[in-house]
């Protein structure tokens, strides 16, 4: 039955961006209700939205030569063992050619002419070419019976034609003067290893992935009947109670309901720092219960399990964008599909060239059978998506999820960052910055007393004050009387008896104090982006308790990493004007705009756009929806909240505009990977097919430049798993720690 939504399917039996472009139009001209398709060569994977029946995408699949398999779009597709498979199965392929083509190629290349030697490089390249070629021949001749063509077609008329007409040489059928076995068995089995070397590249390409499901333990500890047992992940259910041990890895998502500890998540956010958990802290499976200075166990309450956990979709959303293609991609695709035509034809016309020059037919074939061999249009299929697998798949490492290529592609071309404040530039926990203490009495019990009062209001700045107080390890007074609150304004109340005031200046005037010399060090603090707290105790000032969200360690590090990208950092917040330039200033912002609305957000990005600016936007995925969403790439710091995960352009696990200036900066090493990529994809191309048709090239060595066209993109690509932004090569990480 018909479905609208997106499907995914593994396809198999593609070698070539010819082969994407058949499998893509197949689908789209034999499927009825397809949306749209995107199919991956690199990965083998290919998505199709729309009202679809997955029968007949598979239907399709076949008759355009292909196999097609569907996959669970709630579960990870990518298996490990798969993965290795398929490059163990080309390196026995390649070890047997390579076994049968030495002999012929020791022959031919040292003129062994001896009785029936030309017979003996018949007995030897016949397995060469039917048995570890078959793959080759069979799909040629699947897409034969279509009128179509791919690089299997290049290939096989390229060997077939060297071997056909060396056996009628040997049949006395046709007056060359040499056999040419020797290049049809060599052209195989180069074209065996490059796939062998191809395939290990691409494996390697996807150990990201592989690296993610990793990391998720087989088995959990659970309560069952009173006890923890041990059993299966699979089998852990929505509200179980689990029991992580030190040195254990947390199975599923939960939350912390008994002990302390300390728990690596940098599989998740890329961040190596251990965070402390107590109850009511939240966890991530397949992070490690690695403890610290509070090592110990944990007790958790499941609240995400099976594909709902935020590894699970993590990992579907990493495969996802490993499996999209960028703009630049299609383009690519377009034309290798129109390549393989006009190769065929080129190569005829080399033959016929070389003819009626006057040359004799075995220097007109090894020409023709050059420019098929050496045209395969593998590195431009490939050039593009190993790139964006391997770049996705770093980014995953460091704790950034980028939904698809697209987005890779337009954090290229980003002129500004929004940037809000609270949580981004700053810690987001208010805590005390300064005490001014002018009362009698030490600065410990000055802070006890108005930690007292404060524990009975539920306002942010009560609780950092009351953090301070415990701290100090300060012993709080329940003896506390006539608490009021003004919304706004202050709280006053007796503790211990005392009259205590804490507040505003208009507040402590309008309760009759006169808040004598506060105010002044008061304005002074407030200045520097402080809010200032004024106590006043039995009807006296005595002192002022300034509170602050303190900008984060690495956020002056990652403003300057911006500018150094050629990117305008703009702070936009709904905080004063006072407090907004203190931050910015730290930060090094210049460009700042106070007191917005989240409808105020959503303008200032339409007005850089307007004036034809490419805008990014860092919030926290929820509030700042709007502007993210009219943004041009849409940064979430969420550590895989919902919204995050499902809405965001760019997910930064770790709520640290680090993570932002690393992302763009990836971006940028990926797609100038591309660029190289195509470049000598087409440049290759361009070079190789006008020297092979003069005849400067014999086919085996065509065959060798092809392989290693394809190995060269696949390699170039591999190069970004060994990224390092500009802040990571200096030492610092987004724990604003020197590493």
């Amino acid at each position: 039955m018909p479905k609208t939504d997106e499907q995914v399917y593994k396809i198999t039996g593609m070698n070539c961006a010819s082969c994407v472009s058949r499998v893509e139009k197949a689908i789209r001209g034999r499927v009825s209700g397809v949306e749209d398709v995107s199919v991956n060569l690199s990965t083998g994977e290919a998505y199709v939205t729309g009202s679809i029946s997955g029968e007949a995408v598979v239907q399709a699949v076949e008759a355009a030569g292909y196999q097609a398999q569907p996959l669970d779009t709630e579960r990870p597709s990518h298996d490990m063992e798969d993965a290795d498979a398929e490059a163990r199965g080309e390196y026995q392929n390649f070890l047997i050619a390579l076994a049968l083509t030495l002999p012929v190629f020791v022959i031919s290349m040292f003129h062994l002419a001896f009785p029936g030697s030309n017979w003996v490089q018949f007995v030897l390249t016949t397995p060469v070419m039917f048995w570890s070629g078959r793959r080759i021949f069979a799909q040629a001749l699947k897409l034969a019976r279509r009128f179509e063509a791919n690089m299997d077609t290049l290939v096989a008329l390229g060997t077939g034609a060297a071997y056909l007409a060396s056996l009628a040489v040997l049949l006395d059928r046709l007056p060359m003067e040499h056999v040419y076995f020797e290049s049809a068995a060599v052209i195989i089995t180069l074209i065996l290893l490059g796939r062998y070397l191809e395939a290990r590249a691409k494996s390697r390409a996807g150990e990201a992935i592989r690296r993610l499901m990793a990391v998720q333990p087989a088995n959990a500890r659970v309560k069952r009947n009173g006890d923890f047992q041990e059993i299966p992940v699979d089998e852990v259910r929505l509200g179980d109670i689990l029991l992580v041990k030190p040195g254990e890895q947390i199975p599923v998502d939960g939350e912390v309901i008994e002990g302390h500890s300390a728990v690596n998540e940098a599989m998740v956010t890329g961040e190596s720092m251990p965070v402390a958990k107590q109850p009511g802290d939240t966890v991530i499976g397949g992070t490690l219960n690695s403890g610290g200075e509070t090592v110990g166990s944990l007790t958790l309450q499941a609240t995400r399990v099976g594909a709902e956990t935020t590894l699970s979709r993590i990992i579907r959303l990493v495969e996802r964008a490993q499996s999209s293609k960028a703009p630049i991609q299609r383009i690519a695709d377009k034309v290798a599909g129109m390549f393989v035509p006009i190769v065929i034809v080129l190569a005829t016309l080399t033959l016929i060239a070389w003819l009626i020059t006057g040359n004799p037919l075995d220097a007109a074939m090894s020409a023709a059978i050059a420019v098929l061999v050496i045209s395969c249009p593998c590195a431009m299929g490939l050039a593009t998506p190993t790139a964006v697998q391997v770049g996705t798949g770093k980014a995953a490492s460091m704790g950034i999820l980028i939904r698809n290529a697209q987005s890779l592609e337009n954090a290229l071309k980003l002129d500004v960052l929004i940037l809000d404040k609270t949580g981004t530039l700053t810690e987001g926990r208010p805590a005390v910055t300064d005490i001014l203490n002018h009362a009698a009495i030490a600065d410990d019990e000055f802070l006890r007393l108005a930690a007292s009062l404060e524990n009975r209001s539920e306002h942010p700045l009560a609780r950092a004050v009351l953090n301070a107080a415990r701290k100090r390890e300060l012993r709080l007074s329940d003896d506390v009387d006539k608490f009021a609150s003004t919304t706004g304004a202050g709280i006053s109340g007796t503790v211990n008896g005392r009259r205590l005031l804490v507040g505003n200046e208009k507040f402590l005037t309008d309760q009759g104090v006169d808040p004598g010399d506060l105010p002044g060090e008061a304005e002074a603090l407030a200045e520097s982006g402080k809010t200032p707290l004024l106590v006043a105790i039995e009807g006296r000032p005595a002192g002022i308790i300034a509170v602050a969200d303190p900008i984060k360690p690495t956020s002056k590090e990652a403003v300057r990493l911006l500018k150094d990208l050629g990117i305008l950092p703009v702070m936009v917040t709904g905080d004063r004007e006072g407090t907004a330039q203190a931050i910015a200033g730290q930060a090094g912002i210049s460009q700042v705009h106070a007191e917005i609305t989240p409808e105020g957000k959503l303008t200032i990005i339409k007005t850089f756009q307007r004036s034809g600016k490419k805008v990014g936007m860092v919030g926290d995925g929820i509030n700042d929806a709007p502007a993210l969403a009219q943004a041009d790439v849409g940064f979430a710091v969420g550590g895989g909240t919902d919204v995050a995960l499902e809405a965001a352009d760019i997910t930064l696990m770790e709520g640290d505009i680090i993570k932002a200036a690393e992302a763009i900066e990836l971006s940028r090493r990926t797609m100038r990977t591309i660029r190289q990529n195509l470049f000598w994809a087409f440049f290759y191309n361009v070079i190789a097919i006008p020297v092979a048709a003069l005849g400067l090239l014999v086919p085996m060595i065509a065959a060798g430049a092809m392989a290693f066209s394809s190995v060269f993109v696949v390699t170039n690509s591999l190069r970004l798993k060994g990224f390092r932004s500009e802040l990571q090569s200096a030492g610092i990480s987004s724990s604003g720690r020197m590493s």
